[in-house]
């Protein structure tokens, strides 16, 4: 008969081994017994061959650590949990037979749901199906059929010289969870034991910093003796199965290397801070250099590192430093500015930093007619060729400073806030308005380690209202408040080039790159001054893969809005609803509304808003589309494409369509004014590598839409959908619709 010892925990919980902390002992009740209160019965079996296990502990559980109570299995396999009351309770087993262990449900349980011996255990809470326990009766059949357990083996090694190395082993399951922790002896083998059959993956560390920890099958560890490192990131999983041993699961490590040194800084006695980023781009870590300027950093992984070293607090004298010797203001540090330097393995880098006093470029802020202090304009540091910085400036009503600069050549930009009535500047003197800023005939200011360039000062003028000129290049919307331009560049063809624009309605407009019936974005200004939060929003949706450069200038506050899109990706949609905090700013003295005038779309308008359903079906073609109020027919008649719309008030409803040209027309769902989809029907079956009609769309909504595009020759359809409250993705469908030969 199986002999029951101490070392299983599980029995100490049924009170026949000492257990100081057990709350909750349970006796252990013969089968024959007559029933106490509430009780579970059942059988534990081999599930191979069905035999009976004897000496299995089946423990109920009232959640992690919180132990209920529990039973033995007799020479039958049987056991009986009694004496319990209502409740909700979770059964685990845990033997010293050769079997894995199981929550019931059949999910493996090392431990049995209690930490043992380098074990985690688990929380029969999240793996057990749990059982509710009725009032003075008995659920029976809660059986259990185990499987026999499996082992992992392996060594850890010194990959140089096969030597044994003294550390742990952890194991983690298929989900991630670590589940146990082993010694190797003195050879360097470790074991895990009791495992169910399934996917492992193992770690092996040390916790002396002398080794790097690594999974098996490669994947470094991070840092120190990090046990919780998630092994399967770049490791190999490890299959065990029921009875059976998996060899030689062998893990050689990596001597760690070292970095170590010190700080000069003129004898400052303050602490330093250091960052170690490693050649992947990820920050390994931070130390702190003490009063004493000393800093050791081990465990490193062999490979080149990025050191960067910032003063702890803004009011550090000294400029933030890249090594070796690449000096940079601390909020725009690149740690990839320098080449760094090589750790070895087992070896000990020594640094020296020498940092260097940072410089300062400081003035003022006029009026130029009263030589008041100014309050409402921000400067702006820019480099030498006019590009901004994004270092914040310290600054009071009337003076700004920038500080913890390195040396280099800077210019600074004096540039109003909205609702401002000073005009921007360059330094010095050199007017600057939104898209008229010449940057080339700003003075330069040049510091050196340590230098302040004081006396920066700007005598700033009134600002004179711009009126908005509508030309081939330029939208004026919204009244011509807003003057919206585009740029457009292809890196492959070394051409940059200002989008042609093309009107839709006084805040909506359209630009095109290469012909005037191939419209590639769009843009909407929406006023929502009225809303909780009083903002102009910007709406924008593009065609197009190539770079693309946006800006929107509020002529009645020079505030400007800027946003972009890289080449080779597909234009990312724009819904900005904080674009223009500037709705309580006043019309300027002498501004002159274009609204209604012909001045406002002095550029020629192919095919004006309104006249332009003519388009329609215009054309001659093969299918037979009728054109209506909520149908466009493009490619001679023979697409149909229809909208729907629907808001999460429930309303919904059809849209409103309108042509532009051939293959392009538009949408719009609440106000004629207010475009909401843009699509086009493009004949590609000249081009031997698709032979197809294309159906490309976009959109300036949130809402919940549906395209809907019919091939009227053969009634093939097509729908392109977009989920309410996401912004609408634009569609390049290139395999739309097949068809080419009628």
């Amino acid at each position: 008969m199986f002999k029951l010892s101490c070392i299983s925990l599980t029995l100490l919980s049924l009170g026949l081994c000492p257990l100081s902390f057990a709350s909750n002992r349970s006796e252990i009740v013969p089968i024959g017994a007559p029933l106490q209160g509430t009780s579970i019965e059942g059988r534990v079996i081999d599930e191979v061959t069905g035999e009976p296990l004897e000496g299995v502990v089946v423990t109920a559980w009232l959640g992690y650590l919180v132990r209920y109570a529990g039973a033995l299995t007799d020479s039958d396999g049987r056991y009986r949990i009694e004496g319990l009351v209502s409740a909700t309770v979770y059964l685990t087993t845990l033997n010293e037979l050769g079997y894995a262990d199981e929550a019931y449900g059949g999910e493996a349980c090392l431990g049995g749901g209690e930490p043992s011996q380098g074990r985690v255990g688990c929380n029969p809470e999240k793996v057990a199906i749990p059982l509710d326990l009725p009032e003075n009766g008995s659920l029976r059949q809660i059986d259990f059929a185990l499987k026999l357990s499996g082992k992992i083996a392996g060594r850890l090694t010194d990959e140089v010289s096969g030597l044994p190395v003294l550390g742990e082993a952890s194991l983690q399951n298929s989900a991630g969870r670590f589940i146990a922790r082993v010694d190797v002896d003195s050879e360097g083998r470790y074991e895990f034991v009791d495992l169910a059959e399934g996917a492992y993956f193992v770690r092996g560390f040390t916790f002396d910093n002398r080794y790097w920890g690594e999974s098996y099958g490669g994947g470094f560890c991070p840092g120190p003796g990090q046990v919780f490192c998630d092994a399967r990131l770049e490791g190999e999983g490890v299959s065990v199965v029921s009875g059976g041993t998996t060899r030689n699961i062998d893990i050689p490590l990596v001597r760690s290397g070292e970095v170590h040194g010190s700080i000069v800084a003129g004898g400052e006695d303050r602490s330093w801070g250091l960052e170690i980023w490693d050649s992947g781009g990820l920050l390994n870590r931070r130390l702190i250099a003490g009063t004493d300027r000393q800093f050791r950093s081990g465990y490193l992984r062999p490979g080149r590192y990025h050191l960067r070293f910032d003063p702890i607090n803004s009011l550090s004298p000294f400029v933030a430093e890249v090594f070796p010797n690449t000096h940079c203001h601390y909020s725009l540090c690149d740690p990839y500015a320098a080449d760094g330097l090589e750790v070895r393995s087992g070896a000990t880098e020594a640094v020296e930093i020498e940092l260097e006093r940072a410089a300062e470029i400081s003035g003022r802020l006029i009026a130029s007619s009263t030589g008041s202090p100014v309050g409402d304009v921000r400067s702006v540091l820019l480099d030498s060729e006019g590009r901004r910085l994004g270092i914040e400036a310290e600054r009071s009503v009337g003076t700004f400073s920038f500080k913890d600069l390195p040396p280099g050549d800077y210019k600074v930009l004096a540039e109003p806030e909205a609702n401002s009535q000073f005009a921007g500047q360059l330094y010095r003197n050199v007017p600057c308005t939104p898209g008229i800023c010449d940057v080339a005939a700003a003075d330069v200011v040049s510091v050196d380690f340590g230098q302040e360039a004081s006396g920066i000062d700007f005598f700033l003028t009134d600002r004179v209202a711009e009126e908005c000129v509508d030309d081939l290049t330029t939208h004026c919307l919204a009244d011509g408040r807003f003057r919206v331009r585009a740029i457009w560049s292809d890196p492959r063809r070394e051409t940059t080039e200002s989008a042609f624009a093309r009107p839709f309605t006084d805040d909506t407009g359209a630009f095109w790159f290469f012909e005037q019936n191939n419209l590639e974005l769009v843009l909407k200004i929406v006023d929502a001054c009225a809303e909780q939060e009083p903002r102009f929003w910007i709406f924008a949706a593009g065609l197009t893969n190539l770079e693309v450069r946006l800006e929107v200038v509020d002529l009645w506050t020079g505030v400007v809005w800027l946003e972009g899109n890289d080449f080779g990706t597909s234009f990312v949609p724009v819904q900005d609803t904080a674009a223009f905090d500037t709705c309580e700013a006043q019309r300027p003295e002498g501004w002159r509304s274009v609204d209604g005038e012909e001045s406002h779309r002095a550029h020629p308008t192919p095919h004006p808003i309104g006249a332009i359903r003519s388009l329609a079906g215009a054309a001659e073609g093969v299918g037979n589309c009728a054109p209506g109020p909520n149908r466009l027919c493009l490619q001679g008649g023979r697409f149909a494409v229809e909208a729907a719309w629907a808001i999460p008030s429930g309303a919904s409803g059809s849209a409103m369509s309108g042509a532009l040209t051939e293959d392009t027309g538009y949408f719009w769902f609440f106000d004629e004014k207010n475009v909401e989809l843009l699509v086009k029907v493009l004949d590609a079956c000249d081009l031997e590598a698709y032979r197809t009609f294309w159906v490309f769309a976009t959109g300036l909504t949130n809402v919940e839409t549906t395209i809907r595009v019919t091939d009227t020759a053969t009634n093939e359809m097509r729908e392109y959908d977009n989920a309410q409250g996401t912004a609408f993705q634009p569609r390049f469908d290139t395999e739309a619709f097949g068809a080419c030969s009628f």
